[in-house]
């Protein structure tokens, strides 16, 4: 194979990525991993095939959900004020509109696709959830009352990282709601708005101009930077509840990353929006992936 096939195959493939934005895997990934391990402590087991599917529904889901908002967003001309985020495909050149835009809609497809056996182990309710994440995920940024645009998009991660996804995959796995479950889903749902709440901060002056109203511009920095001390914190406070139900491990293991969470949020407070906070988004992911990982470790010891 020439050098030049060799590129021509591999720009597209390295656009397609970019687009997907392979850094926001890890955000599903984790709820995933913390609901199936949660499941298996508490019902001794896991049928890994569902567990499979699951997490390829919560990342089709999250791929829609950003093909759809670099779609939206270039529509919008909103991506042209963008100066510190993601490279944007579209405007960069790197992929049309409609090949994004198709692709999101492919992605949302194969996510319902995922959903039918799990509907079929689990009920018909898994594959309405999916299909109601399906259409939030498309309005995050499309339609008459876009989700992000309205300010909402922190409930909207709460509620479908936290509640649908967390919970969903502890529902399949172990057949029923729990206290556990919905403690798990509290917290890592308030982890998972972290790097949006981040992003929202970066931000705040670009949205502001094309009337993007996130809570960081309707209620400014010094808000923004509470949402996100308070996202990163309460989930350590909330973990002491494990104790009370006799984990101990898992009461006291993810306590471990507190400097970690420390530095993220010392550093927001300590500097204003600009590039430098590209940088913390990736610490933003550190936090929630860690704190979901130790968390599984210490239900697994106890």
């Amino acid at each position: 194979m020439t050098n030049q096939t060799a590129g021509l195959i591999s720009q597209p493939l390295q656009a397609w990525l970019m687009a997907i934005r392979l850094r926001t895997i890890p955000i599903p990934t984790i709820q995933v991993v913390v609901g199936t391990c949660l499941a298996y402590v508490m019902v001794g087991h896991v049928d890994w095939m569902m567990a499979l599917f699951t997490w390829l529904v919560a990342v089709f889901i999250t791929i829609g959900t950003n093909l759809i908002n670099d779609v939206i967003d270039f529509s919008r001309g909103s991506d042209q004020l963008k100066r510190f985020g993601h490279v944007k495909v579209i405007r960069a050149g790197l992929l049309s509109k409609t090949q994004v835009h198709v692709g999101g809609l492919i992605a949302f497809a194969l996510a319902i696709a995922f959903s039918i056996p799990l509907a079929m182990h689990a009920g018909s309710g898994v594959l309405f959830l999916v299909i109601l994440s399906a259409i939030c995920g498309y309005c995050y940024t499309a339609g008459p009352f876009p989700i992000c645009y309205l300010g909402l998009s922190e409930i909207f991660i709460f509620v479908f990282y936290g509640g649908v996804c967390v919970l969903a995959t502890y529902f399949i796995q172990a057949g029923s709601i729990t206290l556990a479950g919905v403690l798990c889903a509290a917290q890592m749902g308030m982890l998972a708005i972290l790097p949006n709440a981040l992003n929202n901060f970066r931000d705040i002056f670009e949205d502001a101009e094309v009337n993007k109203k996130t809570l960081a511009v309707r209620f400014g920095k010094g808000f923004a930077r509470w949402e996100i001390a308070i996202m990163t914190f309460a989930p350590f406070c909330i973990n002491l509840l494990w104790l009370l139900l006799g984990y101990t491990v898992a009461g006291l293991l993810p306590l471990a990353i507190i400097p970690i969470a420390f530095l993220f949020v010392r550093s927001v407070w300590t500097k204003d929006p600009g590039p430098i906070f590209n940088r913390y988004f990736g610490l933003s992911v550190l936090v929630h992936f860690a704190f979901g990982f130790l968390l599984c470790i210490g239900l697994l010891l106890g």
